[in-house]
């Protein structure tokens, strides 16, 4: 199974540069376009590592409507996922 993870630490890299540019954060579905993710994948990601996301819901009259979405502060000194050797290629671009 190492490639399931593979593929989980690519697509949580991928999260993380898109809320990386967006100090002030972004909502579920304009991650989802920036990544070219489903929006229900890139909801997956932020409730399983609820360690790294900050959520905060925009109320409507009857139920939350948006979801914004911001990295929590040392997000991005997380060790392993290879997040350090994305954010390099990520900064050389």
């Amino acid at each position: 199974m190492p490639r399931a993870a593979n593929k989980d630490s690519k697509n949580l890299n991928l999260i993380i540069l898109a809320l990386k540019d967006a100090p002030d954060g972004l909502w579920m579905r304009e991650i989802a376009r920036r990544t070219k993710m489903d929006h229900k994948t890139v909801s997956y990601y932020i409730g399983r590592y609820q360690e790294l996301f900050e959520e905060q819901s925009v109320e409507g009259p009857k139920k939350p409507i948006f979801k914004l979405v911001k990295l929590k502060p040392g997000a991005l000194t997380r060790p392993g996922a290879l997040l350090t050797k994305i954010l390099k290629e990520h900064e050389g671009k």
